[in-house]
């Protein structure tokens, strides 16, 4: 059993068999001209038309690849795109949708639009910062017009939820019902349901949960499922329930349809339609290649992927944004609603509460001293407030036993470490680097460990850590003490210099000084209330020597928070600004 793949220019085969087999495997892999490196612990030949077949008259179904048989001899495999859409179509699009849309589309868009509504299952696999959500939710308002469907359960990960529902009302005069809260408040939300859109996460629909499953799962007639890579695996309960839904229309949605295995996309085809890519024991033996060692069975690669390429193509939507790089704006801002915790929630409650009465004292207290106290114990108050949104861990692990309190015997979930965590996968699978920006060490920190641990090579820029270093070398690539220094110039240096390392985590400390031309996506995992420190954190990628065209802004906000109010104030000040500066204005 072997395993092929391509380094460069270079085929590189890897013996994967039993020792008693391994010596007959390698004099045949000799044969064929291949030679050993060290460096890639691999048999390697320069790529060239011809190997494929070679390999396969030496080892016949033996063989496994890494990557599709036209891409190991050198050539390449058609990129994965629907077919396209003729002007026709994305004229009556238009002509359908024009009024009924609060934004107005780019072309790209119309055409995903159109192409929805002519496929009744389909996966819209846009990158990321392309709109997938509006284009979802405008095909499915087109949906309604034309009579297609009447009832949509739309599936999404569960800090998602609130953000869909604005999206919702963002773009179209649709107001879905959003599934939350205890099983009492979710009968009631059931037993009242008619018509229109629903909005649940993967978390509540698992087939476990036989309440909420039992209610929903024979109610839609279009299934709308985003992150469907949520679902990547076949023997979870999440993708055994999506199998159970039966609906005419499913469009499913993810910006890395194809993460890392071939059989994750088998899973995500299944729930779309199990008849595409046929039954599951037919597919692993005609794609994929397994070494039987005894008792175990590891998978050593696949076979036949042009061919399941093919198969695939005409069902998804996917284009990159170099594809459609003229008509975006050079700075894309996105905002994002994260839903709480019901631990969070209670936690925002309680400090309300909390501040509501410290202002009542402020009002009758004439004592300097308490005064002051109280507006001390306030302003702690409102610091704990944006803290609880971020992670309730930073009240944990505070120093004040007033926010250890606070949090004792709750749950110290993090829906925005998860979030950010879904983004930068995300965008690292599509080749770009990530900033970003937090007003909390300590949020550095949960963000710097969540990545570590999924093998995602980070820096941290904060106020601890030294603007120059002390040898103050112009250069760091030229610099000996390199491995020992400990600076910001060394982490900017690696960020724009090391392939290793795709993200960088700063706090406010980073606003200045920091030139991140080698990142493409800025994330604001929390706001600040000033509109001038927001735009100086953005500005660490949005450069004149960027070496991007576009840069996407994208800003967490937690659903029902403070942050929602800290939004909407600083909108008033860029609006303000604006008014201010503006020369077209005052004149």
């Amino acid at each position: 059993m072997i395993q092929v793949n391509k380094v460069d220019n270079l085929v590189t085969v890897q013996i994967r068999t039993a020792s008693y087999n391994f010596y007959n495997i390698k004099d045949k892999v000799k044969s064929l001209g291949f030679k050993w490196n060290p460096d890639l612990k691999a048999w390697v030949l320069p790529a060239a038309p011809g190997i494929v077949t070679k390999l396969e008259r030496a080892f016949g179904d033996k063989v496994g690849y890494l990557l599709p048989e036209e891409e190991i001899e050198g050539g390449h495999i058609a990129p994965i795109s629907f077919p396209p859409v003729s002007h026709a179509v994305v004229r009556r699009t238009k002509k359908l949708l024009s009024k009924y849309l609060k934004a107005e589309p780019f072309l790209y868009q119309w055409e995903g639009m159109a192409l929805l509504l002519q496929h009744p299952k389909a996966i819209l696999g846009d990158e990321m910062g392309l709109g997938k959500s509006f284009q979802l939710i405008a095909a499915i308002k087109g949906g309604f017009l034309l009579d297609y469907f009447r009832r949509v359960l739309l599936v999404c990960p569960s800090h998602l939820r609130y953000q869909w529902a604005a999206e919702f009302q963002k773009f179209t005069d649709i107001i879905p019902t959003v599934i939350d809260g205890n099983r009492k408040k979710r009968k009631k939300i059931y037993d009242a349901l008619t018509d229109g859109v629903v909005i649940i996460g993967y978390e509540l629909l698992r087939k476990k949960n036989r309440f909420d499953f039992d209610y929903l799962y024979k109610w839609p007639d279009c299934l709308v499922c985003d992150e469907i890579h949520h679902a990547k695996n076949r023997d979870t309960d999440t993708a055994r329930t999506l199998r159970k839904i039966k609906t005419t229309y499913r469009w499913l949605a993810s910006g890395t349809p194809y993460q890392k295995a071939v059989e994750d996309i088998y899973s995500i085809f299944e729930i779309l339609d199990k008849n595409i890519l046929g039954k599951w024991s037919d597919f692993q033996k005609y794609y994929l290649v397994y070494n039987f060692n005894g008792r175990y069975k590891e998978l050593v690669g696949y076979r036949h992927l042009s061919e399941l390429a093919a198969k695939i193509r005409p069902y998804i939507i996917r284009r990159l944004k170099t594809d459609v790089v003229l008509q975006l704006p050079q700075k894309q801002q996105q905002t994002i609603l994260v839903a709480m915790t019901e631990s969070q929630k209670q936690i925002a409650a309680n400090l309300r509460a909390m501040m509501q009465e410290t202002l009542e004292q402020l009002q009758v207290t004439k004592n300097p001293k308490t005064r002051q106290q109280l507006d001390n114990r306030y302003l702690s108050l409102f610091t704990f407030s944006l803290m609880n949104t971020d992670s309730p861990e930073l009240l944990k692990i505070s120093n004040s036993k007033m926010a250890q309190q606070l949090v004792k015997g709750k749950s110290i979930a993090s829906p925005k470490l998860d979030m950010l965590e879904d983004i930068v996968q995300e965008k690292l699978a599509g080749g770009e680097k990530v900033v970003i920006f937090t007003q909390f060490k300590e949020f550095l920190k949960l963000i710097s460990k969540r990545l570590a641990k999924n093998k995602i090579g980070v820096v941290e820029v904060s106020g601890d850590v030294p603007m120059a270093c002390s040898t103050k070398r112009s250069k760091c690539s030229d610099c000996p003490q390199l491995s020992r220094c400990v600076s910001r110039k060394k982490a900017q240096y690696l960020f724009n210099n090391d392939p290793k390392i795709g993200v960088l985590v700063a706090t406010d400390a980073g606003q200045e000084g920091l030139n991140l031309q080698a990142g493409s996506t800025l994330i604001h995992a929390d706001l600040l209330w000033n509109p001038a420190g927001m735009d100086q954190r953005s500005d660490r990628i949005h450069r004149a020597d960027s070496k991007h065209e576009k840069v996407h802004i994208i800003s967490l906000i937690a659903a029902g928070s403070i942050e929602e109010r800290i939004l909407a104030a600083l909108e008033e000040r860029r609006e303000l600004g604006r008014n201010l500066i503006d020369i077209k204005k005052v004149v």
